[in-house]
Order: C-alpha cells, then structure tokens, then sequence
C-alpha cells in the first residue's frame, strides 16, 4: 500500500487522524465521532478509518471534503498492525488518534 502525498499548507501541519474500527460494531459510537471529526477547527487534516470488519465506506462529500478514507484489513488484526497500516496510509506532519469514543458535539457545530 503506498502513502497519499500529503503536506502542510497555510491552514497548519497535515494532521492524519486515525480511527480504528470494527464495522459495525460500536456504530451509534463511530458515526458521532464521525459528526465530532468535522466540527474540529482544524483545516488541514485527514481522517484515516482503519476497519477489520464488514466493509464500510464515507460519503463521497466527507471524501471529497476532508479526504478521509477507509482501509480494509483481514478481520482480527490487531490493533498495532491497524495502527500501522493507517500511519503509513498518509504522508502526514502528525498523527492523531480519534477513537470511536473520542467525540465532543459542542452544540453541533
């Protein structure tokens, strides 16, 4: 898998943010963490959703505004393999992690 080239530009450092899941479990959970990753006020970032489970996909807006993207691993792969493959998934200034459980929906955006 190769890496996205991405860099800084005038909105700050590249931030990838990584979600690890499993499709669909935890789903009411990562699709507030989802609503919670486009209210941050951070241009310049990505969302990387690393998933071990059924397959799964963004809307092609939240594609083509944030560039996130999902990555499909074999069921059962440990998070530090997860973790990895979403690292070296974007050419990033830093890497976030944004758990399924990582949400803050101050007054929805």
């Amino acid at each position: 898998m190769g890496s996205t080239d991405a860099t800084s530009s005038s909105d700050g450092p590249l931030i990838n943010c990584l979600m690890l899941v499993t499709w669909p479990q935890r789903r009411q959970m990562t699709q507030e963490a989802l609503v919670s990753f486009v209210c941050q006020d951070h241009a310049n970032r990505v969302l990387t959703v690393v998933n071990d489970g059924a397959p799964c996909r963004l809307s092609s807006a939240f594609h083509a505004r944030f560039r996130g993207s999902v990555l499909q691993v074999p069921p059962g792969t440990t998070i530090g393999a997860k973790r990895n493959t979403g690292a070296q998934a974007v050419a990033a200034d830093y890497l976030a992690s944004f758990d399924d459980d990582d949400f803050s929906l101050p007054a929805l955006c």
